[in-house]
C-alpha cells in the first residue's frame, strides 16, 4: 500500500513539473526580421562644432545577410533644417549580418543651433514595407544650443510640467541658490509647499539630479517619512532656464519599493 502511494504522488509530482513546463514554455520568434529604432526620443546640448550624436536601430531577428534601410527625414514634423542644424553621415543604415544593433551617425551643428532648441523627426524605409516594424518605427530628438552654466539662470520663479501616474500637473514654485555653486533649492515641488529639495548640476555632462533626501512628513494624510530622489536626470538649458524631465520617485523611507508616486519633472523659468 506504501509503495503504492509513492507511485500515486510520484506520478502527481511529474504531472505538475510537466505542466509547469507547458506554462513557462517561451515561444520562439517566427515573424520576418524587421527593423525599429532602440529609443524613441533623445534631448541633446550641442557642445562642438559637429558633434557626433549616435542614433541606434534594432531588429527583430537577426540573418546571414546584410541588410540596408533608409534613413529618412521627416520635414512635415521636423524644425531643424538638415545641412543647418544637423547632417547624416549616410541616409542608410546598414544592420551586418549575424548582429541586431546598428548606429545611425548623426552630426548636430553648433554654428546654427537655437537656444529653444530645435526638432527632428526620422523615420525608417525599406523596399520591403514589411521589413519596418509597426512599433518604435519613428525617432525624435531636440537639438540644444549650448551655453555656459550660470546658476542664476535656475533662480527665480518656474513653472512645472509635472507628468506622473496620475496625469499631467502645471504649477508655479521657486527657487533659490544653494549651497554649493552647482545647486539650487526648489521650493514647492510636488505641490508640496512646505519642503526644500536640493537640484544638483552636473558640469561634465549637462545632467541634473535630486539626490536622495527627505521631502515631507504627514501621517496625518497617510505620508510618512517620505523622500525623494531622481531615477533619471534631467538635462539643463543654461541659455533657457530650462530642466527638461528630471524623472523622480516620491516614496517611504521605510518601504523604497512601495513608492507613492514616479513621473518626470519639466521646470521653465517664468520670465520677470
Amino acid at each position: 500500500m506504501l509503495n503504492n502511494i509513492y507511485k500515486i504522488v510520484a506520478v502527481f509530482c511529474l504531472t505538475l513539473l510537466a505542466s509547469s513546463c507547458y506554462k513557462n514554455e517561451v515561444k520562439v520568434y517566427s515573424g520576418p526580421s524587421q527593423v525599429h529604432f532602440v529609443n524613441s526620443h533623445d534631448n541633446v546640448i550641442i557642445t562642438e562644432e559637429k558633434m557626433i550624436v549616435p542614433i541606434e536601430v534594432g531588429i527583430t531577428k537577426t540573418v546571414d545577410y546584410d541588410q540596408t534601410f533608409k534613413v529618412v527625414v521627416d520635414t512635415e514634423n521636423s524644425t531643424a533644417i538638415q545641412g543647418v542644424h544637423f547632417e547624416l553621415a549616410s541616409n542608410d543604415v546598414v544592420v551586418p549580418a549575424g548582429t541586431a544593433i546598428a548606429p545611425i551617425e548623426l552630426i548636430a551643428l553648433n554654428e546654427n543651433a537655437v537656444e529653444e532648441g530645435a526638432t527632428l523627426r526620422l523615420t525608417l524605409d525599406a523596399e520591403n514595407k514589411e521589413n519596418v516594424a509597426i512599433f518604435d518605427d519613428k525617432f525624435e530628438i531636440n537639438l540644444f544650443k549650448f551655453c555656459e552654466f550660470d546658476r542664476r539662470a535656475f533662480v527665480g520663479k518656474f513653472n512645472v510640467i509635472e507628468e506622473s501616474r496620475d496625469g499631467t500637473f502645471v504649477y508655479e514654485i521657486e527657487i533659490v541658490a544653494g549651497e554649493s555653486t552647482y545647486s539650487v533649492i526648489a521650493k514647492g515641488l510636488w505641490d508640496v509647499g512646505e519642503s526644500d529639495i536640493e537640484i544638483l548640476f552636473d558640469r561634465k555632462s549637462l545632467d541634473c539630479s535630486i539626490p536622495d533626501q527627505f521631502f515631507f512628513d504627514q501621517p496625518s494624510a497617510g505620508y510618512d517619512n517620505v523622500w525623494l530622489k531622481s531615477l533619471d536626470p534631467g538635462l539643463y538649458n543654461s541659455c533657457l532656464g530650462t530642466i527638461i524631465e528630471l524623472e523622480y520617485l516620491v516614496y517611504p523611507k521605510e518601504d523604497p519599493l512601495n513608492g507613492f508616486d514616479q513621473g518626470t519633472f519639466t521646470l521653465e523659468k517664468i520670465a520677470n
